[in-house]
């Protein structure tokens, strides 16, 4: 079973322990970013509480083997440095 948290910074935290995503709010509208690349954007608060849980929901259910080949992949495809998930 997956716990999902109530609130935006607690969903932030747990998805950071998978993959380092930022989130800014300007003039009530949220980007939501991976470094440089904007992977989602809207005005409306629910649609970004949707799409960090479904994020949330992804990663925390992935087989931990499948979640470690797709940080390795990325991070042979990117040349960033990446973490893997504990």
């Amino acid at each position: 079973m997956v716990y999902l948290p109530d609130n935006l910074e607690d969903v932030l935290a747990a998805i950071n322990k998978y993959v380092k995503l930022h989130v800014k709010e300007i003039e009530n509208e949220w980007k939501v970013s991976y470094g440089e690349m904007v992977l989602f954007q809207t005005d409306d608060k629910k649609a970004l509480n949707a799409f960090l849980h479904g994020l949330l929901v992804a990663y925390a259910t992935l087989p931990k083997h499948i979640l470690v080949a797709l940080v390795e992949e990325r991070k042979r495809l990117t040349y960033e440095p990446g973490f893997l998930p504990q």
